[in-house]
């Protein structure tokens, strides 16, 4: 029986130096009254935060502005691995891909999009989706607290995971699968000529003034496209604002309008529970709750990692916790306390406006424990 921890030599690649560097575009930082936010409120959130176990780094935004941050490791240049929080970026990536006509749309099979050596010769695999991968819909066999930390020492993750038998038809069942995302690096890295790392650089993290980064590769020298990405928080935290602005930065398209819109809508409707939460849904690789005064999306990672958006609100929060949780409960309690914060610290000090989102964003959620998050 495979043991439910995270292997120490796993565990210790999550912890990165912090390195002195700075963005080359930094979010501006304003005082939170200009932006409608109760300082007090704010700061109170943020203490509560920096209680938690673990507790490393979170950043406010409203309207594109840092009103408030924290760190507790007191290092706002450190790099922090956000887990889960990559399959994220993934989509925004699978986003930019279809934008430049590289990739025809979700309905791409990866009989024809995946590297010529990778492409299933069961027709029920070759008919696997884009669309099926982003909803963790593939069908796949697949136990994500059981399988995910033997796939990540796979000698190839993506043949192992392409190797593995269907459990369903493609697009009827949701299971979450770390593997399955490492999927569309390989049809990014096919469709576009170079690594998803390297596609990432050139589409998204150059025209946000993200400089400073990490991301995991498999023993192939590919990015895994399911976790190992590590961002400085407040880098992390314009990803989130990337979305609610529509994909633009700057005036500038980087990720389709419509393609954020569909990400962060509700596509696979689960209707689970945690912490907080209690309408969790799936959008393309990010989470939906609707149970809240204000829909909300965000990106999830393991033990503590979020870039949690709310779209009437204008509102960020990106916050990094040590990832080096031992166990899947421990990892689901600090998850829930540092919701716990989000939902009802930080959210209630940002103060309703008239005005509705300056652009659309979307719906959001998640349910049970998922490993590398």
């Amino acid at each position: 029986m495979i043991p439910r921890t995270l292997p120490a030599a796993l565990l210790a690649g999550c912890l990165l130096l912090p390195v002195p560097a700075h963005s080359t575009d930094p979010l501006p930082r304003h005082d939170p009254a200009r932006h409608a936010v109760d300082a007090e409120a704010l700061e109170a959130g943020l203490d509560a935060f920096a209680a938690i176990d673990g507790a490393l780094a979170m950043v406010v935004v409203r309207d594109g502005a840092v009103v408030g941050e924290r760190y507790t490791d007191g290092n706002p240049a450190a790099l922090r691995y956000d887990w889960s929080v990559t399959k994220s970026v993934t989509s925004l990536l699978v986003g930019t891909a279809i934008g430049h006509g590289l990739l025809s749309g979700t309905g791409a099979r990866i009989g024809d999009v995946l590297p010529p050596d990778y492409r299933p010769e069961v027709p029920a695999k070759a008919a696997i989706t884009v669309g099926h991968l982003l909803t963790m819909t593939s069908g796949l066999e697949w136990d994500e607290e059981a399988d995910v930390v033997l796939w990540f020492h796979a000698p190839d993750p993506l043949a192992d995971i392409l190797n593995r038998p269907l459990q369903s038809w493609p697009g009827t069942e949701f299971v979450y699968d770390t593997a399955a995302c490492h999927i569309l690096s390989g049809v990014l890295g096919w469709v576009t000529g170079m690594d998803e790392a390297e596609w990432a650089r050139r589409t998204l993290f150059a025209p946000l003034g993200i400089t400073d980064w990490r991301w995991d590769r498999d023993p192939q020298g590919r990015a895994f496209g399911g976790h190992g990405l590590a961002l400085r928080t407040d880098d992390a935290a314009k990803l989130g604002v990337l979305a609610l602005s529509g994909g633009r930065w700057h005036g500038r398209a980087v990720v389709p309008e419509a393609w954020i819109a569909r990400s962060t809508t509700v596509r696979i409707p689960l209707g689970a529970r945690f912490g907080p939460l209690e309408r969790i849904d799936y959008g393309y690789l990010w989470w939906t709750d609707r149970s809240l005064a204000h829909p909300v999306f965000t990106a999830w990672g393991w033990a503590g990692q979020f870039v949690f958006c709310v779209p009437v609100l204008e509102l960020v929060v990106a916050a990094n916790c040590a990832p080096d949780r031992p166990t899947w409960e421990e990892a689901n309690r600090v998850e829930a306390a540092v919701l716990d914060v989000i939902v009802h610290r930080i959210v209630p000090a940002a103060r309703p406006r008239r005005h509705g989102p300056r652009r659309p964003g979307g719906r959001t959620g998640r349910p049970r424990a998922h490993g590398l998050r």
